[in-house]
């Protein structure tokens, strides 16, 4: 019993470590992060720009100031300022003919990585494609003799009380339609531009484009963050 209790105590601290290792090294802790693509700040969260090439005008990220892992694991109050910024980008990208695509991947390889919340804006007359593309790369994705259920589609719930914690996951969603889960048993099924990928397919991109995507300089950068801070400054919620 002794040494079991010591064996767990070692696990414990090495896992610590790792977890505070990763936090340290974090880029996308607030204190880290590239502050001139930042758009907008929360309370819980922040709204960014890519520091590469967008793969498509208008793509962002929401993340968490703080470090947390995933939309299963994150607090409450953090979560409920993430439907914020959906829900404000949605209507934001509407008035522009657009409808936006979230989508987050926690996989078991980066298991202590800073949650992100992608959010890529797809014009209306490809949006239609998107749950269709989507559907067919999860189904794919993995072999006939997953364990899982492949799709797990997420009507009237949300990833939080679908999911169990912990497990590695693929999830999108469509503007305000649900979406699709995916529980990852093979990392190597799910490369970190899978998502990418199916846009990419869907908007016939240079396959470039997504797999080793242009570093832009910091003129390029402050054009779009201009250019898109013109987009969001009416539909700014945090106010000073």
């Amino acid at each position: 019993m002794k040494n079991d209790f010591k064996f767990e105590k070692k696990i414990e601290n090495k896992i610590e470590k790792e977890e505070k290792r990763t936090a340290e090294n974090c880029p996308y802790c607030f204190e880290n992060t590239q502050k001139h693509l930042v758009i907008s700040i929360g309370k819980h969260c922040y709204l960014s720009l890519p520091s590469t090439e967008s793969i498509v005008e208008g793509s962002c990220m929401i993340v968490p100031l703080s470090h947390c892992y995933s939309s299963v694991t994150c607090d409450e109050d953090v979560w409920q300022e993430i439907e914020m910024y959906k829900k404000v980008l949605i209507e934001m990208f509407d008035k522009r003919r657009c409808e936006c695509v979230f989508y987050e991947m926690y996989t078991s390889e980066n298991k202590y990585g800073h949650m992100i919340i992608e959010c890529v804006p797809l014009g209306m007359n490809v949006s239609n494609l998107a749950p269709i593309y989507f559907k067919k790369a999860i189904i794919e994705s993995e072999s006939e003799w997953s364990t899982n259920k492949k799709l797990i589609e997420l009507k009237d719930k949300t990833i939080r009380n679908t999911l169990p914690k912990n497990v590695a996951y693929f999830t999108v969603s469509f503007g305000n339609d649900t979406g699709f889960a995916h529980i990852i048993e093979k990392n190597e099924a799910y490369p970190s531009h899978f998502a990418k990928e199916v846009i990419g397919g869907i908007v016939d991109l240079d396959p470039l484009s997504w797999m080793r995507p242009r570093k832009e300089s910091f003129n390029e950068q402050s054009k779009k963050v201009i250019e898109f801070s013109k987009w969001w400054k009416p539909y700014e919620f945090n106010k000073c």
